[in-house]
């Protein structure tokens, strides 16, 4: 019973969707064109000779297809019917063609040849393209397609799926011609001809959540309708025939064979039909030529149709997987005699899914696709408990659309129109049980034999019913993608995009307005990006600090100066759309105003402008040039560029661009190229460096012996304390070390490294004067590069062989690497003056520090060995502790530098990207009300 059933509605689906697809093709210079029938067996040839390809290759990953004829391609193939017509109707209009074209002679014979061969064309590139694109994964390029050019794209087609119901109600007159008053018809009659047809389509539309049998409910309903009303109103058969309601005998009226009359050759409804009307020539060349852009763009764009609804097959299919739970009081009733109780909270629970699946049914495919909430409801709904050995998993969509490639090409050597599952079809009859495959068997049989009888039937059906199946699924296509579109569409301006694309598919066809679309929407992408912004943070010196120890002198002239450095951090892709929104901001750190007219002083022009690109993910040609006009503008005004973070792939994009010349410098991260912008500021613009250097000429020939004193004294001045009273005893102990610039502070046998303290001999270094940095080689773990960078394991797999391995080899390599080996340098970790101490986490930890501290300037230190501090702590412990107390707190200040730099980040990646750059003016304003709030 249940195969019968399910043979017998599915068949009800083809029947229909068969008669509406022949129903949109037609012939416009031709008045009794006779194309309904031979369209119509043409369209289930496909249909019969698909389902057991779909049944068979798609066994293994759906057991549920029923393959259904796609209206989606109804305009494609009405655009080729009247192409083909059109060259046709050209060649016998010219009186010198028309006597040697055999066109002429037989003209409907070739009509319909020729149309076959440009079906069979069209769906083979559609084949091809399935294939090509499951094999190299290029269907995952349709995910690169803005969403208002997709959404105005099949708008369109439900545009042009309503013109079509249009013009069957009319008798092939177009809306075109209606709106132009170029038909034989009124405006006033063409609409009243359609009515019944929208009134019909917006009904089955309406209530297609009741259940899967509204669509044949409601054809049904129509037939008996006006034959009540022709009953009632006294209309005979033949009135209504001339009236067009209903289809005339001239109209169903087919030729069985070609114009020899032997019935050698067959028209392309039978098997192989096309395929042999090509061999013996019986196909006019020149119509299939002028129609073939309209078969290339309808396999492009079928092809991702076919791949949008492999996707949302494979999804069905998980959902379908499980039988749904039978909810009738037969078989409760039966449960119970048998004595298996069924839970009353089992049984609601089961005729509430029911109640579910019945609304969910009709979902179209696309709402399937975009839908996760609907699977998973159409899951809980269906499912029943499974093992977990047993649990369906989800079919490869590749694989899908590997197989329909495959049908697709078979189709188009068999004959007939292309044909796909139909999600709602499955969905309605799985719910009924029908979900093996002798209901599917069924129901291409019982096609076959309507396909075998010629349609006789469709005589006593009138045009609304078939007109109303494409209106409902123009409506679900124009809901689906332009109703729902503007509401999940946040900028209205973007939506825009569909209604022009429907205008324009309207006006200029398809093909025509999906370019125009996908133009507009890059347009409205490339605005919208502009707007949101590149730069992500924007700062100078004074905000923003590097985390070098320094003393307090060069902290003071920072404080006062370091607005010479400007920063700029940006974000995102730099491309041709976005990269010249940060000429503004460079511009205006230039401005030249009139400072007479402030109130307030403006800030300076900026020395150094640091561009950092860390978030930068990439960059286009356009964006080098914008780097380069970046660069010429801080030449002009004598400013230098600093970029920092610039990744290796955008270092060769600038090379490659024409920027290998330019005198940049690149830094690896921020915090070096903060670092060395403001060493180069207290080397060139304060003379620190010089002064250094001065003090060090005056302290070697001074005779007063007073280094350590000042030591500590600079140690007081530069974090508050009083320290220089209570460790004045430790001059006994220390030693005076000096230091020439470039000279490191240790020496290091394994890497052959000059210094002037012995390595057995490290211990607590107060700095005199000099500028000493320390360097760290921070290549010893797998994050890191040879730069210090940090490097990323997101694109890789944490588990895999690779790293594994790459494990092993960084265990081995810390277990191997000895003390000196660890101290290779390429990265600074700090650059300390007066009034900081070496060696403070040293003493603390026992711990050696993985740097190398070298000389920037010449040095004057004084030691304390740790052999001397271990004395110390047992002869004067008072003392040691103050020492221990000292070095505590210029290890929290350390702490507390790196945790303000923390701070500094985590500003820069919370902060909103910037819309417009800051004035000068603006600036100076923020500037002197923050130094007033201070007062």
């Amino acid at each position: 019973q249940i195969t019968i059933l399910g043979s017998f509605l599915s068949v009800l689906y083809n029947t229909v969707f068969c008669l509406a697809l022949a129903s949109s093709i037609n012939r416009p210079h031709v008045t009794a064109s006779a194309l309904l029938v031979p369209m119509a067996k043409y369209a289930a040839l496909g249909t019969v000779a698909t389902t057991p390809c779909f049944l068979i290759f798609l066994s293994g990953n759906v057991s549920v297809v029923y393959p259904t004829i796609d209206l989606f391609l109804a305009p494609f193939f009405a655009h080729m019917a009247q192409s083909v017509d059109q060259t046709l109707y050209e060649e016998c209009d010219n009186a010198d063609v028309a006597s040697s074209s055999p066109s002429c002679n037989n003209d409907a014979s070739i009509f319909f040849n020729s149309f076959a061969a440009l079906v069979a064309i069209s769906i083979c590139l559609t084949g091809m393209l399935c294939l090509v694109s499951a094999k190299f994964k290029l269907a995952n390029l349709g995910a690169f397609l803005p969403y208002p050019t997709i959404a105005g794209f099949f708008s369109s087609i439900g545009f042009l799926l309503w013109t079509l119901a249009f013009s069957i109600d009319n008798d092939g007159v177009t809306i075109q011609q209606v709106l132009q008053n170029t038909a034989s018809i009124s405006r006033l009659d063409a609409f009243l001809h359609h009515f019944p047809s929208f009134a019909v389509g917006v009904g089955m539309y309406v209530y297609d959540y009741k259940g899967p049998f509204i669509g044949p409910l409601f054809v049904i309903l129509t037939i008996c309708v006006f034959y009540m009303i022709m009953l009632v109103c006294g209309i005979s058969f033949e009135e209504a025939q001339a009236s067009h309601w209903f289809y005339s005998k001239e109209e169903l009226a087919h030729e069985t064979n070609t114009s020899d009359g032997d019935g050698s050759a067959p028209l392309p409804y039978v098997p192989f039909g096309g395929v042999i009307s090509i061999a013996l020539n019986l196909v006019n060349w020149r119509a299939v030529a002028n129609g073939l852009p309209i078969a290339f763009a309808m396999a492009a764009i079928y092809a991702l149709r076919n791949f949008l609804h492999a996707i949302a097959m494979a999804k069905a299919a998980t959902a379908m997987a499980s039988k749904p739970d039978v909810d009738t009081t037969a078989v409760s009733n039966s449960n119970f005699d048998k004595g298996h109780k069924t839970s009353p909270t089992s049984a609601g629970r089961s005729r509430v899914l029911s109640s579910d699946v019945n609304q969910m049914h009709a979902r179209t495919f696309t709402e399937v696709l975009f839908d996760d909430d609907f699977l998973t409801k159409l899951n809980d709904a269906t499912a029943r408990p499974v093992d977990e050995n047993e649990k369906p998993q989800r079919p490869d969509s590749l694989k899908l659309l590997h197989w329909y490639g495959v049908v697709h090409m078979l189709t188009s050597l068999v004959g007939g129109f292309a044909c796909l599952p139909s999600v709602p079809v499955c969905f309605s009859l799985a719910k009924l049980g029908a979900d093996g495959k002798a209901p599917q068997y069924g129901s291409a049989v019982l096609l076959f034999l309507i396909y075998w009888n010629d349609f006789h039937l469709v005589n006593y059906i009138p045009k609304a019913a078939f007109a109303s199946l494409l209106v409902k699924a123009a409506i679900d296509m124009l809901d689906v993608w332009f109703v729902k579109s503007f509401v999940k569409t946040k900028e209205k301006a973007e939506w825009t995009v569909v209604p022009i694309i429907i205008v324009l598919g309207f006006m200029l066809g398809m093909l025509q307005a999906f370019a125009v679309g996908v133009a507009l929407s890059t347009f409205l992408f490339v605005a919208s990006f502009y707007r949101s912004g590149v730069v992500k943070f924007i700062a100078n010196g004074l905000t923003v600090r590097s985390t070098i120890e320094r003393d307090i002198k060069s902290n003071h002239w920072l404080d006062e100066h370091a607005d010479l450095v400007q920063l700029l951090v940006l974000q995102n892709y730099l491309f041709f759309g976005n990269a010249s929104s940060v000429i503004p901001y460079i511009q205006s750190m230039f401005e030249e105003l009139p400072s007479s007219d402030l109130e307030f002083d403006l800030p300076p022009i900026p020395k150094y402008i640091i561009v950092d690109l860390a978030l930068v993910t990439g960059m286009d040609t356009s964006a080098v040039d914008v780097i380069s006009d970046i660069w010429s503008l801080c030449k002009h005004f004598d400013c230098v560029l600093m970029l920092s973070g610039v990744s290796m792939e955008i270092r060769m994009t600038l090379v490659k661009g024409g920027f290998r010349d330019k005198k940049v410098r690149y830094y690896t991260t921020l915090e070096s190229a903060l670092g060395a912008a403001e060493d180069i500021l207290l080397a060139k613009e304060a003379n620190f460096e010089r002064d250094e250097v001065h003090k060090g000429i005056c302290r070697s020939i001074s005779e007063v012996d007073d280094g350590f004193d000042r030591a500590l004294q600079q140690i007081d001045e530069l974090h508050g304390l009083d320290a220089a009273f209570e460790l004045m005893n430790l001059k006994q102990h220390v030693t005076t070390v000096t230091i020439n610039a470039g000279q490191s502070l240790f020496e290091d046998s394994a890497t052959d490294i000059d210094g002037v303290v012995d390595e057995e001999e490290r211990g607590i270094f107060f700095i005199e004067h000099g500028i000493l940095k320390i360097q760290k080689d921070t290549n010893s773990s797998l994050t890191r590069n040879s730069h210090g960078a940090l490097r990323s394991l997101s694109s890789l797999k944490a588990r895999s062989p690779s790293r594994a391995g790459s494990y092993k080899k960084l265990k081995q390599r810390k277990r191997n690497i000895t003390l000196a080996q660890r101290d290779t340098h390429t990265f600074r970790l700090a650059r300390i003056g007066p009034g900081w101490i070496v060696g403070s986490i040293e003493a603390f930890t026992g711990m050696k520090n993985p740097g190398v501290h070298i000389a920037v300037t010449k040095c004057r230190l004084h030691h304390l060995p740790y052999t001397k501090l271990q004395e110390i702590e047992e002869r004067e412990p008072i003392i040691a502790l103050k020492l221990v107390k000292l070095l505590a707190l210029l290890l929290a200040r350390r702490q507390d530098i790196t945790v303000e730099q923390m701070s500094t980040l985590h500003n820069i990646m919370a902060s909103r990207a910037l819309t417009k750059p800051v004035k000068r003016t603006t600036m100076g304003a923020i500037k002197r009300a923050n130094e007033a709030m201070m007062v």
